[in-house]
C-alpha cells in the first residue's frame, strides 16, 4: 500500500454511529424532515458530510457576489483611468474564469482521485485567494487572485458526484433544492456582507471570508469522508442499485440531452451573472446609491428564490421539473422592463423575474445530472454541463459590461434572447428525461424477480420523477448500509 493510501486510511475521524432500530421501508415513509432528524440523532456524520458539502456551495457564492455591490469603488481605488464598464467586466469575468477552468477537470479528476482530495485542495486555493485579494495592488492582480478563488468554485461537478455516489437519485431533487437554497443564501448575502463590510475598508470583506474558510477547510480535513467506492475493475459502484437489476440500454439520446442541459445551464448562468454586474452599475449611476444600498438592492431580490425553491418539490408534483424550467426561463424575459421605468421599486421586483425563473431551472440540474449521468461519465457529464454554466459565467459580465456602455438597453435585449434559448433547451431536457426514463422501465421489466408493473404513473423507485408513495413496494434494502440518504 502506497503512503498516500495509508495516509487517507486513518484520515477522516471515522464514523461511530448506527443506523437505528427503525426499517428502511419505515424510515422512507417519513417526510423528508423528519429523516433528516431521525439522521441526526443515528447517523450525525451523513449529515455532518452534507452541511460542509453545502456549505461550501454557500459560501463560494458567498465570495462570487461579494464584489457586486462595491465595483465602482474598487474600479476606482485599482484602475481610476480605466473604462467603467470593462473594468467591472474584468472584475467579475474573472471569478468566472477560474470557475470554468476548474469545472473542466474536477469531475474528470475526482473520478480517479476520489471527490475528497479534489475538495481539500479546491478549498486550499479559495483560502488562499482571499488573502491575496485583500492584498491586491492593482486590477491585474486582483483579477488574477479573484480566479483563483474561482477555482474552488469549479469544483461543483465533485459536488454533485459526491451527492449521486451516496445517494439515491429519488433524493437529489431534494438535494437539488439544498444546493438552490445554498446558492441562493450564498449569492443574497453576498452583496449585503460585502456592502456592509467595506464600509471599514475595501479589503476587509476578504480578510473576513478567508477567515471562514479556512475554518471550513479544518473541518473538511477532519471529518469528511470518501464517497466514491470502486470494484475490482476500477468502475464506480452504484451502492443502491438492486444486484438482480439489468443495465439499461445505452441511451442514444444521452450526449444531445447533455447538450440541452448545457446550454439551459450556459443562459441560466449568463441571465444570473450578466444582472449581477450590470445591477451594481444601474444602482450607482441611476439612483445613486452608496456601497452598503447596492448590496441591499442585490440581496432583497434573492427573496424570489428563495421563496421558489422552497415550494420546488411541490411544484414537481403538478409539473415535470425540465418544464418547471422552461417555464422560468420565460419569466425572466421580465427584466427587459428595467432600463424602461424609474422606479428603485420596480427594479427590485423586476430583478425577482431573473431569480425566481433561473431558481426553476438550478432547483431541478442536480435531478437531471443524476438521472441521464451513467456512473463511468458521472463526473465527465458533469464537468460538462457546470463548464458551460462557468462559461456563461464569463461572458455574462464581460458581454454585459461593454453592452451597457454601448446602451444601458443592449444587455436587456440580449438577456431576453437567451431566456427564450434556454426555454427551448428545457424542452429539450424533458424528453430526454422521458427517454432515460423508459430505458429504466426496460430494464426494470426484464430483470429476473417479480416487481411490480411500471407504469407512467409509477416510474421506477430509484430513478422517477416523483417519489413512491408506497415504499414498502419497492426494492430498497439498506439494513446493512452506512449510507442511507437523508
Amino acid at each position: 500500500m502506497s503512503i498516500s493510501k495509508e495516509f487517507r486510511r486513518i484520515l477522516p475521524i471515522p464514523d461511530g454511529g448506527s443506523d437505528g432500530p427503525m426499517p428502511p421501508n419505515d424510515y422512507y415513509n417519513l417526510n423528508h424532515w423528519r429523516r433528516l432528524l431521525y439522521r441526526l440523532k443515528y447517523r450525525p456524520r451523513r449529515v455532518v458530510d452534507l452541511t460542509m458539502i453545502f456549505f461550501s456551495i454557500f459560501l463560494e457564492w458567498l465570495g462570487s457576489t461579494l464584489l457586486a455591490p462595491v465595483t465602482p469603488w474598487y474600479i476606482e481605488d485599482l484602475a481610476p483611468d480605466m473604462n467603467q464598464g470593462t473594468a467591472a467586466s474584468i472584475l467579475m469575468a474573472a471569478y468566472a474564469v477560474g470557475t470554468f477552468l476548474a469545472s473542466l477537470v474536477t469531475g474528470p479528476l475526482s473520478d480517479r482521485l476520489g471527490r475528497r482530495p479534489v475538495f481539500l485542495t479546491a478549498m486550499t486555493i479559495y483560502t488562499v485567494a482571499q488573502f491575496l485579494m485583500a492584498n491586491a495592488w492593482d486590477i491585474g492582480s486582483f483579477a488574477g487572485f479573484r480566479a483563483m478563488a474561482g477555482v474552488a468554485a469549479g469544483t461543483r461537478p465533485c459536488i454533485m458526484a459526491y451527492l449521486t455516489d451516496s445517494s439515491r437519485p429519488i433524493d437529489m431533487k431534494m438535494y437539488g433544492v439544498f444546493m438552490g437554497l445554498f446558492v441562493v443564501v450564498g449569492q443574497s448575502l453576498g452583496p449585503a456582507i460585502g456592502g456592509a463590510l467595506a464600509s471599514v475598508t475595501l479589503s476587509f470583506p476578504f480578510y473576513f471570508i478567508g477567515v471562514i474558510s479556512a475554518a471550513l477547510l479544518v473541518f473538511m480535513y477532519l471529518f469528511l469522508r470518501e464517497s466514491l467506492v470502486k470494484d475490482e475493475h476500477g468502475m464506480p459502484i452504484n451502492k443502491f442499485a438492486s444486484p438482480e437489476e439489468k443495465d439499461p440500454p445505452t441511451n442514444k439520446f444521452l450526449w444531445p440531452t447533455v447538450a440541452c442541459l448545457a446550454t439551459a445551464s450556459f443562459s441560466g448562468q449568463y441571465l444570473q451573472i450578466n444582472w449581477s454586474t450590470v445591477c451594481g452599475l444601474v444602482g450607482a449611476d441611476q439612483y445613486h446609491l452608496s456601497t452598503s444600498a447596492n448590496g441591499g438592492l442585490l440581496g432583497i431580490q434573492a427573496i424570489a428564490s428563495i421563496v421558489v425553491n422552497c415550494i420546488y418539490l411541490p411544484l414537481t408534483h403538478v409539473l415535470g421539473s425540465a418544464l418547471l424550467g422552461s417555464i422560468g426561463m420565460l419569466i425572466a424575459i421580465g427584466i427587459v422592463g428595467v432600463p424602461f421605468i424609474d422606479s428603485l421599486v420596480g427594479v427590485i421586483f423586476l430583478g425577482m423575474c431573473i431569480q425566481a425563473g433561473t431558481a426553476l431551472y438550478f432547483a431541478g440540474m442536480a435531478y437531471f445530472n443524476s438521472v441521464i449521468a451513467p456512473p463511468k461519465k458521472r463526473g465527465l457529464i458533469n464537468s460538462c454541463v457546470m463548464g458551460a454554466a462557468n462559461v456563461g459565467g464569463i461572458v455574462g459580465p464581460l458581454v454585459g459590461g461593454d453592452l451597457y456602455d454601448l446602451d444601458p438597453t443592449y444587455p436587456f435585449y440580449l438577456s431576453v434572447i437567451l431566456s427564450c434559448v434556454g426555454s427551448l433547451a428545457c424542452l429539450g431536457i424533458h424528453f430526454g428525461i422521458k427517454h432515460q426514463l423508459k430505458l429504466f422501465k426496460q430494464a426494470a421489466a426484464s430483470a429476473p424477480t417479480m416487481k411490480p408493473a411500471v407504469t407512467d404513473e409509477r416510474p421506477p423507485w430509484n430513478q422517477g420523477d416523483t417519489e413512491p408513495k408506497n415504499p414498502s413496494s419497492t426494492d430498497i434494502d439498506d439494513s446493512d448500509s452506512t449510507e442511507t440518504a437523508i
